[in-house]
């Protein structure tokens, strides 16, 4: 008998059927079919079906002869739900959800078996109904001869306040404005996620003198990184990845995040994970570092990194991060890892530091990733590039886009218009050191770039200074880091101070709608859903706790009448002082109050 791969043979047929038939040729010369090969072929020849000379069907590869049961079990469960969930339960699910969603480092596993159509609430119920009163007083709906009207109260009755609404708020505005200054375009922009709202948001901040027109036609150098093509680049990368993570440069980490993205994640790709990543962390001190890494870990992981082939820092940590994401999806059979930011952050070169040769093609320049890549790290990590993307806030404008790399500074027609902002962010003593000039130089851009050019020698006919080359070789020097600049990180004292005047301009403008809502409704008051709430929660809590006073106090004096009826026999013989002296004790035990001590005398 022989052996096939360590088992006996029972089959020795030499038949095509027979997939351990034994070789003509001796051992080792012919190469039989495999059983799947032989099944499938008899599925090409037995597939038809075998009838009778009636037509009737009585064999064939698919046919069973074996009949089904006709008749369906008798079971209580058909008639029942198969799966039921209470409210209760929804609720603890949406608040463990809710929870883990603001947990940067929770992640939800086996997203697919999540019924966020359950968990998720298009619409707060309770918030809704609380809020009606915040539109319309209940005395101007419900008369007392029952309801005036049925329709819904708008915020203007006409055409006329609607007017002189929008005028208010328009000076409202340009008074905060001009209050608030530059911070008040980043709020304003910050709180516009499309693009309606950006636009809207500019089209305010253009009344207040911020230098937004809308009727102005902005030159196409300054909007490189906002083309379609861009932007649909981004979304490939963002719909074909699992985790992304958001280059930013340490030297300006919030000047270079884009809020839209993240809010476009948390809305609509729910199951992504995101990673902030700083790059260039050599260019910066290690206290600003720390500090930015304590306020970005907040809101998601953040990680420092400089991005060098020989000594880099940080690729530990990432890798190890990306290791843990890819154990954590183990039902999938790869992880896709996409690189997002600004141009010029170096989300190419972090992915030639991981890979550790170069990959991907770099540049000191903005724009030489033109299309989405894919690179392989490990056997279920890959690594997207994707070009750089640019979504403008409030202070974005043509000198920023410029100090930010994202315009190409050869490209610039008059270079020295943007030298005044690079002066405005770096100490003109350190750049009177730098370049080898005295102090009085860097006074203004116009002396510093003909002090320089008269260094380096860049002149131009009639011995005048090329001030253009020089502010080009400036501006150059600032976008590859080799001038020192960072942004300082906000700390605690500046945190709160930001919270103060939040709440402080929070109460001026509830107090700015109390006093409106008084001059439309006069004798109304506004009431706050907010407010609201919270008053009505309070009064619930009196209301049951003067119930279980109520049923604590009628227990204890069921239990002195019971004790107070023991001792009756036993007191009955006792003097007067031994009576008073019993009812002492039990006053002082139960000091229930004056009531219960009323009571108790009237018993005894």
């Amino acid at each position: 008998m022989g052996k096939y791969k360590g088992r006996e043979i029972l089959n020795k047929s030499g038949a095509p059927t027979n997939p351990h038939r034994a070789s003509s040729g001796g051992a080792g010369t012919g190469h039989h079919r495999s059983a799947a090969t032989i099944r499938r072929l008899q599925m090409y020849t037995k597939g038809g079906l075998i009838r009778n000379k009636d037509g009737k069907v009585i064999g064939g590869a698919f046919q069973s002869k074996e009949l089904p049961v006709a008749r369906i079990a008798p079971d209580r469960r058909w008639f029942g739900n198969a799966r039921t969930v209470s409210q209760t339960q929804l609720s603890e699910f949406r608040d463990a959800l809710a929870k883990s969603s603001r947990d940067p480092y929770s992640v939800l596993t086996k997203v697919s078996k999540v019924p966020f159509g359950l968990l998720t609430e298009k619409s707060d119920g309770k918030a809704a109904k609380a809020s009606l009163l915040a539109a319309t007083p209940y005395e101007s709906i419900i008369g007392k001869k029952g309801p005036k009207r049925k329709r819904l109260q708008l915020s203007v009755s006409s055409i006329e306040s609607l007017a002189t609404k929008a005028t208010a708020d328009s000076s409202t505005f340009e008074a905060a404005a001009e209050a608030a200054g530059p911070a008040a375009r980043r709020s304003v922009a910050s709180s516009a996620s499309s693009t309606q709202a950006l636009k809207a948001a500019a089209n305010q901040a253009t009344s207040a003198g911020y230098g937004f027109d809308r009727d102005k036609k902005s030159d196409d150098l300054f909007a490189k990184g906002q083309s379609k093509r861009i932007w649909t680049e981004l979304y490939k990368v963002i719909d074909s990845s699992d985790v992304l993570i958001q280059v930013l440069d340490a030297r300006d980490p919030m000047g270079t995040r884009s809020y839209r993205i993240e809010k476009q994640l948390r809305e609509n790709h729910r199951t992504k994970h995101m990673i902030l990543l700083l790059n260039k962390a050599d260019l910066v001190p290690t206290w600003a570092t720390k500090r930015w890494i304590k306020i970005l870990s907040r809101e998601y992981p953040t990680i420092a990194f400089h991005s060098s082939l020989t000594k880099p820092f940080g690729r530990e940590s990432l890798t190890k991060v990306l290791q843990q994401f890819a154990a954590l999806h183990k039902h999938r059979p790869q992880i896709s890892v996409g690189f997002i930011g600004y141009p010029n952050v170096g989300k190419s070169s972090v992915i030639n530091t991981l890979r550790r040769k170069n990959v991907c093609n770099v540049a000191p320049v903005p724009g030489e990733t033109r299309v989405w890549q894919y690179i392989t790290l490990f056997k279920r990590v890959y690594l997207i590039d994707c070009p750089g993307v640019v979504t403008p806030t409030g202070d974005f404008d043509d000198d920023v886009a410029v100090l930010r790399g994202v315009v190409r500074v050869e490209k610039l027609r008059d270079p020295l218009m943007h030298l005044p902002a690079l002066m405005d962010r770096v100490d003109h003593a350190v750049l009177a050191e730098m370049y080898g000039l005295p102090p009085r130089a860097t006074k203004d851009a116009d002396t510093f770039a003909e002090a320089y050019a008269r260094r380096m020698g860049r002149l131009i006919k009639g011995g005048e200074a090329n001030v253009g080359a020089a502010a080009r070789m400036i501006l150059t020097d600032f976008q590859r880091g080799k001038i020192p600049y960072f942004v300082r990180p906000p700390f605690e004292d500046d945190e709160e101070a930001a919270a103060s005047a939040k709440r402080e301009q929070e109460a001026k403008r509830a107090a700015e709608e109390q006093a409106e809502f008084q001059r439309q409704f006069p004798g109304a008051k506004l009431v706050n859903a907010d407010d609201a709430l919270p008053s009505v929660v309070d009064a619930r809590n009196r209301i049951d706790t003067d119930r279980v006073e109520q049923r604590r106090r009628s227990r204890r004096i069921r239990a002195l009448n019971s004790q107070a009826a023991t001792t009756r026999a036993a007191g009955a013989k006792a003097s007067n002082g031994a009576k008073e002296e019993l009812l002492t004790t039990l006053l002082v035990d139960d000091a229930s109050g004056d009531e219960d001590e009323a009571q108790l005398r009237a018993t005894f």
